[in-house]
């Protein structure tokens, strides 16, 4: 039914758009009209229940800071506690100010607070008054008596605080059913009318596929093969549609009509063109083929003569590499000798480095072997002290035996033994001493013991190293006496080298200048050969740019007719 109204492109995307942007505003209509109901029923408690029963509790505080100032006063006679009650009976007369304004729409609470709270009030603020005069009056015993009759008033408001607060319960939870009402209501609203907004778009995106993707799809396929160079110019689209896309059919297809004109001229033009660049082709070749063997003998000239002139050179490059090698073999072989005698000199120094190093090494073994005999001989004394130690350690313990036994006998004597036992207990102290000093000096001659078999274990080792260092040193004296008598045989050898070096090198510089005659004469022969050969190859070469340019169009024709039948016509 919408294309049978051939309604524009534009038209067709305006009226989807605003048909889903209508849905969506309703919508959030429904989601708004939702949210304002839920607050306002959330109004109901915190602007409603909440102050109510929190002016409710207060005035409950109120009245018992009263009673308590009140109680304070009649025990102490105290002014200072009248001032709790009038700050009291101030914040009781706000309490109740407040309840009483919000109280017109609940019925409920409007009874309770004036019908049953109200009264307890009015008589807990008359006991008060007269609780305080009988004070000031000095009647404190008649006040005393009266005490329990504000405990009953004090009791019927607590009671009644208790049924406000319930009814303020029962605001609460009735205010918050209706907000959770509210709440589901407007979910099931908007997944409804999201749902509904949802199936709009889905199917509106589908019949815009089908009325604008698919027809844009076709031409933009065509387009492809067109611009690949293989399409067919002869299938002209057919799209019915009546807004743009069919505006767009038809031009295309009235392009492919004047590209199938042009294609066929351009077809018949590249056919005349490849005919005429054969011919043009030809010609060159033939031009062409004269001024080629022209070219070609006075290129075999030229490159004879070049050929010459480079073996000349090369013959001039090699003879003045030569004599400047042998110049530098002269004077390395110069060079040579002077360092093989120096060379000479220091191994003849190395020679006798190394004898006397042999000497002092073959001294050195010498003292090694003392010191090894002078350790031997230590350990064997000290094996001598540690048995007499063991003998002084032995009479150590064989006079602390006779002091003990001398201590005995002097107890036995008595009054008469006590000089004796004096004596035997000193004799004893000087054994045990004795005995001390012996077992320290067995430890310290278990050390040097210790110590003197070490040494002799490094005494042995270092004997056995010196022993083969007097070896290698041996053997490096001798190579350096080889390397001093090769190094003066060499030393004439080299001489001799050098000086015929020396007569090669005049013999090559004769050499040089007789090259460097022929060179020139050479240089000036393929000078002008050169330049007949280049007037020659100037003209093959504007032959072959002719030749060159006709192909390239002969070329260029093939291709044309090419992608010319690539297109069907």
């Amino acid at each position: 039914m919408v294309n049978a109204i051939r309604f524009k492109l534009s038209t067709k995307l305006a009226l989807t758009y605003l048909l889903i942007i209508v849905l969506f505003a309703f919508s959030g209509f429904i989601s708004y009209g939702a949210l304002t109901s839920v607050l306002q029923k959330s109004d109901a408690i915190v602007l409603d229940a909440i102050p109510i029963g929190d002016a409710a509790l207060n005035m409950l505080t109120d009245l018992v800071n009263q009673d308590t100032a009140v109680r304070g006063y009649l025990l102490t006679g105290d002014d200072s506690y009248l001032a709790p009650y009038r700050l009291g009976k101030e914040q009781l007369d706000k309490n109740l100010a407040m309840i009483r304004e919000l109280e017109a729409g609940h019925p409920i609470m409007k009874d309770l607070v004036e019908n049953q709270a109200n009264p307890e009030i009015v008589k807990l603020r008359d006991y008060f008054e007269s609780q305080i005069k009988l004070v000031q009056a000095g009647k404190i015993a008649e006040a005393r008596l009266n005490v329990g009759k504000g405990k009953e008033a004090m009791d019927a408001f607590r009671a009644v605080n208790v049924k406000i607060q319930a009814d303020v319960d029962k605001l609460t939870n009735d205010a918050w059913q209706a907000a959770k009402k509210e709440e589901d209501n407007a979910k099931l609203a908007i997944i409804g009318f999201g749902t509904v907004s949802l199936l709009v778009a889905v199917f509106s995106a589908v019949y815009l596929a089908r009325t604008i993707v698919r027809p844009i799809r076709q031409i933009n396929l065509q387009m492809r093969e067109i611009a690949e160079g293989e399409g067919d110019l002869t299938q002209e689209l057919k799209i019915k549609s009546k807004d743009e896309i069919g505006d767009l059919s038809k031009t295309f297809n009235a392009m492919l009509h004047n590209l199938r004109s042009m294609i066929q001229q351009v077809g018949l033009s590249a056919d005349q063109v490849a005919a005429s660049s054969e011919q043009l082709t030809a010609s060159a070749q033939q031009a062409g083929s004269g001024t080629d063997q022209i070219a070609a003998t006075m290129q075999e000239v030229a490159i004879g003569s070049e050929r010459q002139m480079q073996s000349v050179v090369e013959v001039v490059q090699a003879s003045n590499d030569m004599s400047q090698g042998v110049a530098t073999i002269a004077a390395s072989a110069r060079q040579v000798s002077g360092t093989a005698g120096l060379a000479s000199e220091a191994a003849s120094q190395g020679a006798g480095a190394i004898q006397t190093a042999v000497e002092q090494m073959q001294s050195i073994h010498q003292t090694v072997q003392d010191l090894q005999n002078s350790v031997h001989i230590l350990s064997d004394r000290s094996v001598d002290i540690g048995q007499i130690v063991e003998v002084i350690t032995g009479i150590s313990a064989q006079t602390n035996l006779l002091a003990l036994n001398a201590a005995i006998e002097a107890a036995r004597a008595g009054e008469q033994g006590k000089g004796f036992a004096v004596v035997a207990d000193e004799v004893r102290k000087l054994a045990e001493q004795s005995a001390v000093s012996a077992q320290q000096i067995t430890e310290l001659i278990a050390n040097i013991q210790a110590e003197t078999r070490r040494t002799a274990k490094s005494t042995e080792v270092a004997a056995q190293e010196v022993v083969t260092g007097i070896e290698n040193v041996t053997v490096a004296g001798n190579a350096f006496a080889g390397i001093r008598n090769s190094v003066q045989d060499m030393s004439v050898q080299i001489e001799a080298v050098s000086q015929t070096a020396q007569q090669i090198a005049v013999r090559t510089e004769n050499v040089v200048e007789m090259v460097e005659n022929i060179a020139a004469v050479t240089e000036e022969t393929a000078s002008g050969t050169q330049n007949v050969s280049a007037s020659v190859e100037e003209q093959v070469a504007s032959m072959e740019e002719i030749s060159q340019s006709a192909t390239s169009l002969t070329e260029m024709a093939a291709e044309l007719q090419a992608l010319v039948g690539k297109f069907k016509v």
